[in-house]
């Protein structure tokens, strides 16, 4: 029995006319309407439904002694460990964004490399970079060699291909220079649009979500962490101590945070460059609309975030967009046989997220009328005549939101070639 009584939790009470006095009873006892009434309006891709029921506990005046205690108890400890069983997602309630891997850092992340969660094979696939137009066809001229930059589609690592950037170097003469290192800076802007409203930036709704999660945006498992507006190291845990630079303006001073400190970044993990011959240097295919998909439903509206009623549930449709602005500046350095800056560059890459309105159910009434087939009837026989039809009532729906499929890059965008400040 107990057995059935979960898979019937599971499945929303439906079709489970069969089931007599133990499941009814907790059904009435239960009152989900207050429950669900509260899941999933406040947006994200899944609250916390074991929570949220409990919330909602309550009965029906009219059931009382023993039955009351046993009802209460098995009901809600079944409804309870269904919704737990939702969350992993085993349940009725649908991931409101594609689950999407991370690119392989070096202990995980969004950066590409021979870490991981890297598959090399598909490294291997990789078709040389499209060089920047711009640039010299046999490279700009530094001290000990050639600098090259290009784009291409990265498919080296799981989450599949994506634009990236490429810059190295090509050395030539090693007495001048027989190392080089990349070091990258990231400033991250948030803006949404809904409906037929104008684009506008949210970096401070983004920076209140993310605070009430104790969380900056967005924190890769490489420690990156950035705030919405704010310029900050786009690097690696295990680089961000050795060697780093500090970020200079066009004045030749260092950049600081608002709190007034530097601001610093380690150098980029080096990545052989297709087609290069064997050179190595950086590969970058950002990432970081995973973070905003996942929170996308804390970033909603409220004005769209109202129940519904409808006798079927509504369709999912597109509530609005999510871009996700990142603007990058790359110094490329020669690091031996004496630390010199050979250059940097500046660019762009921006990430679009279509976020869809669903419905999940939402009423006490539908779940009664699932077990007792519809025909609940006070003071009559809850029988109907045979040509009498079968009355269709409104349910309450209420939405929940997530990314639509994967996020629509623009770019990236490569600056000219500029001297170190």
């Amino acid at each position: 029995m107990i057995a059935v009584l979960k898979a019937a939790v599971r499945q929303g009470f439906r079709g489970v006319i069969g089931l007599r006095f133990p499941v009814l009873l907790s059904a009435l006892l239960l009152s989900p309407a207050a429950a669900l009434a509260q899941f999933s309006v406040d947006g994200g891709s899944r609250d916390h439904p074991a929570r949220d029921m409990d919330r909602g506990r309550g009965g029906h005046d009219g059931a009382t002694g023993v039955g009351i205690g046993i009802g209460i108890g098995l009901g809600r400890a079944l409804i309870e460990e269904a919704a737990r069983d939702n969350a992993k997602g085993g349940g009725t309630g649908e991931a409101t964004s594609q689950r999407s891997h991370r690119a392989a850092r070096k202990g995980g992340g969004d950066k590409p490399g021979g870490a991981k969660g890297q598959n090399k094979d598909d490294k291997k696939t990789d078709a040389p970079p499209t060089l920047f137009p711009k640039d010299p066809a046999d490279g700009i001229d530094v001290p000990g060699g050639k600098v090259h930059r290009g784009t291409g589609t990265v498919t080296g690592y799981n989450g599949g291909p994506r634009p990236g950037i490429y810059c190295w170097v090509h050395l030539t003469d090693k007495s001048k220079c027989e190392k080089t290192a990349q070091y990258q800076f990231v400033t991250v802007n948030i803006e949404s649009k809904w409906g037929s409203e104008a684009k506008a930036n949210i970096n401070d709704l983004v920076k209140k979500v993310r605070a009430n999660h104790g969380k900056k945006l967005p924190t890769t498992p490489t420690g990156v962490s950035a705030i919405p507006g704010q310029v900050r190291g786009d690097d690696y845990n295990t680089t961000r101590n050795d060697d780093p630079v500090n970020l200079t303006g066009d004045d030749g001073k260092n950049v600081k945070t608002p709190e007034g400190g530097d601001i610093t970044a380690g150098a980029y993990i080096p990545q052989k460059i297709p087609g290069a011959g064997g050179d190595t240097g950086e590969i970058d295919a950002p990432y970081w609309s995973e973070t905003i998909g996942a929170m996308s439903g804390e970033l909603v509206p409220d004005s769209l975030k109202k129940p519904k009623n409808s006798p079927t549930q509504p369709p999912p449709s597109d509530a609005g967009e999510i871009t996700v602005l990142l603007h990058f500046r790359t110094y490329v350095y020669c690091v031996k046989p004496k630390r010199v800056c050979l250059g940097y560059f500046e660019w762009d890459y921006n990430e679009t997220i279509t976020v869809e309105m669903k419905w999940r159910e939402a009423t006490s009434k539908d779940l009664a009328d699932s077990m007792f087939g519809g025909n609940m009837d006070s003071g009559g026989t809850g029988k109907k005549g045979k040509n009498q039809p079968a009355e269709q009532q409104d349910k309450t729906w209420v939405p929940y939101f997530g990314a639509k499929g994967a996020a629509k890059v623009d770019g990236p965008t490569i600056g000219e070639w500029k001297p170190c400040p």
